[in-house]
């Protein structure tokens, strides 16, 4: 069955495509290897894309991606500002794509590679696509598209790092910054709702578990209460008309008064406490000394 088929990969050896499962492939990558990988071949890159078009139906899965020799590439390598921040690197990269192709950046792709040097210097490889090729492999189904030659610079031992630290062809889009900062507000937001969530779920765990106690006196946190206590509930029920900006700090309700002490602007403090009901026991507020 196709989801149970091992991951592998499509390389280019001897003028035709080669698969190798990944870990296989990371396992013989030596040096042997690597000097079939950068040999000249004699098809070309749109033979290959027919050949490939042939080859993939009588495999049972497709690849999780496919390698190309630095023949079918432009490509190039350079000193990288160690400062330079990791948002940046794609525009790094796309600026020195744009010197080593002559192609417009609307007719192009590309996949870069940071490697750290020895001496604590960096560097950037940077291959070039044309955009008309990926589009090909992507009707094929080949999802992702790496350089060889690329892998071999960034020393990769596993498909997982590989992954982690080299960016297969892509376009390049202008509002990347944009649209990587859109992404991580989303991914906060699905971790608040996710925290929300977890917070309400064992928040009514513990409730369910709670054994209800009458007492005379409610005490935050908390504590074990009998639900029967009208004046309580309703002053719990009041005590949600805090200002916004104001943070209840302690609280104490019996039924001679109900005691609260609270951080925040003291003028909306005063005038919620004006509004106290007087149903209620009266409202005792203490500020606390802390700035919000």
């Amino acid at each position: 069955m196709h989801f149970l088929a091992r991951p592998y990969l499509l390389v280019w050896r001897q003028d035709h495509w080669q698969s190798y499962y990944c870990k296989d492939y990371f396992h013989c990558n030596t040096q042997a290897n690597q000097r079939d990988a950068l040999s000249v071949g004699n098809v070309s890159i749109d033979d290959a894309l027919k050949q490939l078009a042939e080859l993939l139906p009588s495999h049972a899965s497709k690849p999780v991606a496919v390698l190309l020799p630095d023949h079918w590439l432009e490509s190039d390598q350079f000193e990288l500002d160690t400062e330079l921040p990791q948002s940046l690197y794609l525009m790094a990269a796309h600026t020195q794509a744009s010197n080593v192709t002559r192609h417009d950046a609307q007719q192009h792709t590309l996949s870069y590679v940071v490697i750290a040097k020895s001496d604590q210097s960096l560097s950037m490889y940077v291959a070039v696509l044309l955009k008309k090729y990926h589009e090909i492999f992507q009707q094929l189904g080949i999802k992702k598209v790496f350089s060889e030659r690329a892998i071999q610079v960034s020393n990769a031992h596993s498909w997982r790092v590989l992954r982690s630290v080299m960016r297969p062809f892509s376009s390049y889009q202008k509002d990347y910054l944009e649209r990587r900062a859109e992404r991580n507000s989303r991914m906060v937001l699905v971790a608040c709702i996710a925290l929300v969530a977890l917070s309400g779920i064992w928040g009514s765990v513990v409730i369910r578990n709670l054994t209800p106690k009458a007492v005379d006196t409610f005490k935050w946190p908390w504590p074990s209460v009998g639900h029967h206590q009208t004046h309580v509930v309703d002053s719990l029920t009041q005590l949600r008309t805090l200002p916004v900006n104001v943070r209840l700090d302690d609280m104490l309700v019996t039924e001679d008064k109900v005691h609260v002490t609270v951080t925040g602007n003291s003028s909306d403090v005063q005038v919620w406490q004006e509004n106290w009901p007087d149903r209620l026991p009266p409202l005792e507020v203490t500020m606390s000394e802390e700035v919000l």
